[in-house]
């Protein structure tokens, strides 16, 4: 379902090329055990929601593979840390969270097209991978906590006028 087994394939075949990439794994759960052995792959199987942050705001892409996922707050999390977005089409938060200034979109269940558009990350220019952190930044900045609030009270406001 979150296309972990295609990310692992395509990061395999790109580290053949790439070795100063790393990819950091956090989460837990029965694939586990399909993460190769590698200095260029670090696995954790559980950080808080400060910790995570931590590792996004010192990486530059966030990647989530998934065969389907309708809004994972993932991306939106990521995109408060200024990642660039590496999605599968069917990632359901891509109309609100990418604007193809900030993400390199792949088709899902596909360990080609991932290593494609991780392949296509690294051809990025400095100025390119500044451009993406501000435009996650601001895309982000469409889903914080005072926005919400905004929201929230208008909609309390016009039940209550009802």
């Amino acid at each position: 379902e979150k296309g972990f087994e295609e990310l692992v394939s395509a990061f395999k075949i790109f580290l053949k090329k790439n070795q100063n990439w790393k990819l950091i794994i956090v989460g837990n759960g029965p694939l586990k055990e399909i993460i190769p052995k590698h200095d260029c792959i670090e696995y954790f199987s559980f950080k808080t929601p400060e910790e995570i942050a931590i590792f996004m705001k010192k990486s530059r892409f966030l990647v989530l593979p998934s065969h389907s996922d309708h809004w994972p707050l993932v991306v939106n999390e990521g995109t408060l840390c200024g990642c660039g977005l590496i999605l599968s089409s069917v990632v359901g938060n891509i109309p609100e969270l990418s604007n193809g200034k900030n993400s390199i979109i792949f088709k899902p269940s596909s360990s080609e097209s991932l290593l494609r558009a991780i392949e296509k990350s690294t051809e990025l220019s400095e100025t390119d991978l500044d451009n993406m952190y501000q435009n996650s930044i601001h895309l982000s900045s469409n889903y914080c906590i005072n926005d919400w609030i905004v929201k929230f009270e208008s909609i309390i406001r016009s039940v209550h006028s009802s």
